[in-house]
């Protein structure tokens, strides 16, 4: 990922010299450069969106653990777990 970074920023330097004139050879070069970065863009932008929405998922499991009791459903799911045991 570094060396796409860097590959594009001597691109991009390489392509300010010439007073922003676009050819069909540059807009087929960055497409290229944008074509390679687009995954790495995408899975960086989708961690971005999941990070608060698991911080948020890890709060409420939280404070729904220590704050609120057992709802009946929770304390029938134990009790029917539970094996009986033979004597």
């Amino acid at each position: 990922m570094l060396k796409q970074t860097l590959l594009v920023a001597a691109l991009v330097a390489a392509c300010t010299g010439v007073h922003a004139q676009s050819t069909p050879a540059k807009k087929e070069l960055v497409a290229r450069i944008l074509k390679i970065q687009q995954p790495g863009i995408e899975t960086m932008a989708r961690e971005l969106a999941k990070q608060p929405a698991s911080e948020l998922m890890a709060n409420a499991v939280e404070f729904l653990q220590n704050r609120c009791p057992p709802t009946s459903a929770t304390r029938w799911r134990r009790a029917c777990s539970r094996t009986p045991t033979s004597t």
